[in-house]
Parts: structure tokens; sequence; C-alpha cells
């Protein structure tokens, strides 16, 4: 006489849930405001901060940055000296990537038609 043994049947597919899943399961899904509290606090407390040390620094008044009239046209002049090379410098060698670029152009297009038999 056989013993026949009945498999139970399942009503659902097995779901596999990981330890940290069935804690946060039993302690209850943290709210937005709750996960980013701490984050929140660290970012008013850097705002506080850097507002204060703007307001409590001490001010120095723009005539003690600036140097006197007569220096500054010096500065102006040798500003606009090394701007002026640097524009030239650059109006050249944009120019010369330019022609480049116009040659190897040129060139492409005369391969293209002798390939064409134009």
């Amino acid at each position: 006489m056989a013993t026949t043994t009945q498999r139970k049947t399942r009503k659902g597919p097995r779901v596999r849930v990981s330890a940290a899943a069935r804690r946060k399961e039993a302690v209850g899904a943290e709210s937005a405001d709750g996960r980013y509290g701490l984050l929140t606090a660290a970012l008013v407390g850097v705002a506080i901060g850097a507002g204060s040390s703007l307001l409590f620094r001490r001010q120095t008044s723009i005539r003690k940055r600036l140097p006197e009239p007569g220096r500054l046209r010096g500065y102006f002049d040798s500003a606009k000296d090394s701007l002026d090379g640097y524009y030239e410098s650059a109006k050249e060698s944009l120019d010369s990537f330019v022609d480049t670029e116009l040659n190897d152009l040129r060139r492409a297009i005369k391969r293209r038609r002798r390939k064409l038999g134009l």
C-alpha cells in the first residue's frame, strides 16, 4: 500500500524579502520630511553662517581699494597694450586656421570631381 502525501498549493508567488525591507515594514516608511531633516538643518546652518559673516565683516571703503587717479592711467595703458597684443595674435592664428581649412576643402572638392569624372 503506497502512501501519498499531498502538496500544499500556493495561492500566490513566493516573494523573498530582505531583512532590511522587513525592518522597514515593521517600523513604517519614513516620511520625506524625516529623511531630509539633517540635510535641511545643515543647509540652513550654512546659510545663517554665511549671512552673519557678511553682515558683521568690516566694510572697507572703495577709496582705500582704488589707487590714485594719476596712477590709473598707467594701468589702463598697460592693459590696453597687452589686450592689443592678445587680439593681434588671436586674429593671426584664426586667419591661418581659416586659410588651412579652405585649402583642405578645395583639395577635397578637386578629388571628388576627379572621382566623379567632372
